[in-house]
């Protein structure tokens, strides 16, 4: 049996009701949300996205991360990405991450 396989979007202010939109032609985007699990009720643990997205890769708190602004190091050895791996997916991160230090991700 093959694994499924995951895609994790993120955005800054981006709300999922902009798919809803019948003005915007994003079908593959659209098909997506069809296909998979969409969170309409997400908080974050911070307002800047470098921590933010630090948190969610790491599911720790910027307390415990202690990155509190977009210069700080990923810093952490397990990430989703680094279990995944273990579960034999390749992974990737493309875009504006924010991320620095010697593995991020």
């Amino acid at each position: 049996m093959s694994q499924p396989n995951i895609l994790l979007l993120l955005a800054d202010q981006f709300s999922s009701s902009l798919l809803d939109n019948p003005a915007l032609k994003i079908p593959t985007v659209q098909a997506l949300k069809q296909q998979g699990i969409e969170y309409r009720a997400c908080y974050t643990s911070s307002p800047l996205c470098g921590p933010a997205r630090v948190g969610m890769c790491t599911g720790k708190t910027p307390t415990k991360t202690k990155g509190y602004d977009n210069a700080s190091p990923l810093g952490y050895e397990m990430t989703y990405a680094h279990c995944l791996r273990k579960l034999g997916y390749d992974t990737a991160a493309a875009g504006k991450m924010h991320f620095i230090g010697k593995d991020s991700i």
